[in-house]
């Protein structure tokens, strides 16, 4: 059962507009790094984690993690989804919290920790979650670009915390 919604939350914020265009994020230059290696870096942890190989993304991942300067929602998304599948959800919790420091309207991370917080049992709190994304879903009306990505996540969300009530 927990399996179950950990893939579906990394389909899903795989799936989301935002993270798929996350090079424009993070190709600031570095000693670390060259001006396109974040991003392939970046890629190449997606692929892991859409072929559920969990520990190569996290591990693929960490450099960037850890690297104040390429660091970016998208990074912490990816890293929160790794720890995520490998059953760590602590710290998936505490990757998408620091994805939402970054951009409070990230709605992979909004999703993502919903999904993570009714996978720890925390009901208020996920619910806290599923009442931003249903704003804005209300906001959105269904005309805005992410309107199928939101309607997801709340649809997630709201099962998710369902589960919860059904323990």
């Amino acid at each position: 059962m927990r399996l179950a919604w950990l893939v579906g939350v990394c389909a899903m914020a795989l799936a989301l507009p935002a993270l798929a265009q996350s090079e424009a994020t993070v190709l600031s230059p570095a000693p670390r790094f060259g001006y396109f290696e974040p991003a392939a870096i970046a890629d190449e942890a997606r692929t892991a984690l859409l072929a559920r190989d969990y520990a190569g993304a996290r591990r693929t991942i960490a450099p960037l993690v850890g690297s104040f300067t390429h660091a970016s929602p998208d990074i912490f998304v990816i890293a929160a989804m790794a720890d995520a599948g490998l059953g760590n959800l602590a710290g998936a919790r505490a990757h998408f919290m620091s994805a939402l420091q970054m951009d409070r309207a990230d709605l992979a991370a909004r999703a993502g920790l919903a999904l993570t917080l009714a996978g720890l049992g925390d009901r208020n709190a996920a619910a806290t979650q599923l009442r931003w994304l249903e704003s804005r879903r209300e906001r959105c009306a269904g005309t805005c670009a992410e309107a199928v990505s939101i309607d997801q996540a709340v649809t997630a969300a709201s099962r998710a915390i369902g589960d919860i009530a059904g323990r």
